[in-house]
C-alpha cells in the first residue's frame, strides 16, 4: 500500500513544478521549498495537511525550524538550548529503540534532525528512565533535573510531528516509567 502522504505531496509537488522522483517526503519539502521559496514550500505543506486531513493527528508535515521552536517554547528555554535538548533526547531515544525503528522515526522528522537517529546498534538498549535523563543531561550539558523538567516538550513535539502509529511502535520499545515520563502511553 502507498504512504498517502507521498502521493499527497508527489501530486501537489507536480502541481507547482516540483521534481519528486525518487526523494523522500522530506526531501520533497527541502527541493520544493529550495525550488519555489519558503513561503510557497509552507503553502505546500499547508495544502498536503489539508488534503490529508492532518487535524485527525494522524498526519503533518513539520520543518526544523517549527520543531525546535515547539520545544523551546515547551520547556522555555531558549533556542540554542532547545537545539541541545532535542538532539540529546533523540540519541539517547535512539540508544533505547531498535535500530530499525530509530530508521522509521527518521524518516518522519526534518532532515536535520535525523543524524540523531542515526548510527546505532540494531539491537536496543535496556535502560530505565533514570538513565535515560541522565544521559540526555551529560549529552545536553545540563543537571539531571533540568533535563527530567524539558525532555517532556520534546516528547510532546514528536507527538505532533509523527504519526500515530510510528508513536505506538516506539512506546512499545519502552518501559512504562519511561513511557509515562514522555507521555506514551
Amino acid at each position: 500500500m502507498r504512504d498517502p502522504r507521498k502521493l499527497a505531496i508527489r501530486r501537489i509537488s507536480w502541481s507547482v513544478g516540483v521534481s519528486t522522483r525518487g526523494r523522500s517526503v522530506q526531501s520533497r519539502q527541502a527541493h520544493a521549498g529550495r525550488v519555489i521559496g519558503r513561503a510557497a514550500s509552507r503553502q505546500l505543506r499547508r495544502a498536503v495537511n489539508r488534503l490529508l486531513g492532518a487535524s485527525r493527528k494522524e498526519v503533518t508535515v513539520v520543518q526544523y525550524d517549527e520543531f525546535i521552536r515547539s520545544v523551546a517554547q515547551g520547556a522555555d528555554i531558549p533556542w540554542e538550548d532547545a537545539e541541545r535538548l532535542t538532539a540529546a533526547t533523540l540519541q539517547t531515544l535512539a540508544e533505547r529503540i531498535t535500530g530499525g525503528e530509530a530508521d522509521d522515526l527518521a524518516a518522519q522528522l526534518p532532515l536535520e534532525l535525523k543524524p540523531h537517529l542515526g548510527g546505532v546498534r540494531e539491537e536496543a538498549e535496556q535502560f530505565d528512565v533514570d538513565t535515560f535523563v541522565a544521559r540526555v543531561a551529560d549529552r545536553a550539558g545540563t543537571d539531571p533535573d533540568q533535563a527530567l523538567a524539558h525532555v517532556g516538550a520534546v516528547f510532546a513535539t514528536l507527538r505532533e510531528a509523527v504519526t500515530a502509529g510510528e508513536l505506538d511502535d516506539v512506546a512499545a520499545q519502552l518501559p512504562d516509567g519511561l513511557r509515562d515520563l514522555v507521555g506514551f502511553h
